[in-house]
């Protein structure tokens, strides 16, 4: 899970939409027969993944405002299969996609409003998947990245509680994917995140202790991976940025008066 952006200058953006889209499960399901649906809607697919593809590289050369029209024209190709088959999980998932990029680049462009409406509209079809189909753990993974998107976007409107919220159901559902599978590196990185995230979260809530709490959470799931993988760069940079964050939160917590 990302954390929270800080209110930007009015010249400078958020977060970079590149890094937005580069993260896991972004990915548009090709069509055709290989994913079980007729040619016709096949072709359809194909053409709403090559305008994703076409966004990603309009936003990648840095003009968001056609890649915003390139993903706006895969969506109503995703939509008409969607309404033409509801039950279809894939079309469902790539309807969720499609929106996600739609939101990071009205986040991007600082209209907040319209990417809380986007993310908030993947994160109910996600939901919706997950509870149709609980043992896929793609769905699952989506889930988690939808509650960590419609975070961001609610903190930066200054929603606090609201985007607390949703990084507390993003730690929960990362929680249960990394139980499932403890040999996961990358998925114990990703809880690790999840809890420096949470704690983040409680910090402008004025829950310094809650903060703490977390964080040493994540400090021990660190720890533990830099048992089995000293080597790896990632657990190293999480370790070193949690050493500061738990420094920082300690030195608040002496500041603040205990409760009369």
């Amino acid at each position: 899970a990302g954390h929270p952006p800080q209110a930007p200058a009015d010249t400078d953006e958020p977060i970079a939409l590149g890094a937005l889209l580069a993260r896991p499960r972004g990915d548009v399901t090709r069509g055709g027969l290989a994913v079980g649906v007729t040619v016709a809607a096949g072709r359809l697919l194909d053409q709403a993944a090559a305008q994703i593809a076409e966004g990603d590289r309009t936003v990648t050369a840095g003009d968001p405002v056609n890649a915003l029209q390139n993903y706006k024209q895969s969506i109503d190709i995703v939509r008409y299969l969607t309404q033409a088959d509801p039950d279809n999980a894939g079309f469902q998932r790539n309807l969720s996609v499609a929106l996600n990029r739609i939101g990071a680049v009205l986040f991007v462009q600082r209209n907040l409003d319209g990417a809380c409406t986007a993310y908030s509209a993947s994160l109910a079809i996600v939901r919706r998947l997950t509870a149709a189909h609980p043992a896929n753990p793609s769905f699952q993974r989506d889930l988690a990245w939808c509650h960590a998107l419609l975070a961001d976007v609610l903190a930066a409107q200054g929603r606090l509680a609201e985007a607390f919220e949703q990084r507390r159901s993003n730690a929960a559902v990362v929680t249960q994917l990394a139980n499932a599978a403890p040999n996961d590196s990358s998925l114990q990185q990703s809880l690790a995140m999840s809890y420096q995230s949470l704690g983040d979260a409680f910090v402008p809530l004025g829950n310094i202790d809650g903060a703490v709490t977390v964080y040493r959470v994540s400090l021990g799931l660190i720890k533990r991976g830099l048992d089995a993988n000293g080597q790896d760069s990632t657990w190293n940079q999480l370790y070193n940025s949690l050493l500061q964050k738990i420094r920082n939160a300690l030195v608040a917590q002496r500041q603040v008066p205990p409760p009369s």
